[in-house]
């Protein structure tokens, strides 16, 4: 491992329990269950095991996923790497723009990001609510 990762200082293991309600059907044919998974993943830090504790190495593993979160929404739903805005200060715009969108929606607690945009941009007054917080 020390030849792949010369700075390595740390590997963790982190066991994530994540639990999601399930519904299929309508009407009298609906049903609801709940379904827990449970999936281990390893880190690898050049933190020395004495200069983190685990709940800062969590904060750290989350912190990371929430930018990933960010880069995929804005590739996935705002398709930004298919985007023909390449000059000047277009792009930056653009960017600047689409992280505006995503943080209004994360304090409003929108967790359905395409459907949210889908509606905004059917009626453009819901947007204008939306800016009045």
């Amino acid at each position: 491992m020390r030849a792949r990762y010369p700075h390595a200082r740390t590997v963790a293991r982190i066991r994530r329990r994540t639990t999601r309600t399930v519904t299929r059907g309508t009407g009298r044919h609906r049903v609801t269950r709940k379904t827990t998974t449970t999936t281990t993943v390893h880190v690898i830090t050049s933190l020395a095991l004495d200069k983190v504790t685990a709940a800062e190495l969590a904060t750290y593993v989350r912190d990371h996923w929430t930018v990933e979160h960010t880069h995929w929404l804005r590739d996935v739903i705002w398709r930004e790497d298919a985007s023909l805005l390449r000059t000047g200060d277009n792009p930056q715009l653009w960017a600047a723009i689409t992280n505006l969108v995503i943080n209004l929606f994360r304090l409003l607690g929108v967790t359905r990001f395409t459907r949210e945009t889908r509606s905004n941009a059917r009626d453009p007054k819901r947007a204008l609510q939306i800016l009045t917080l």
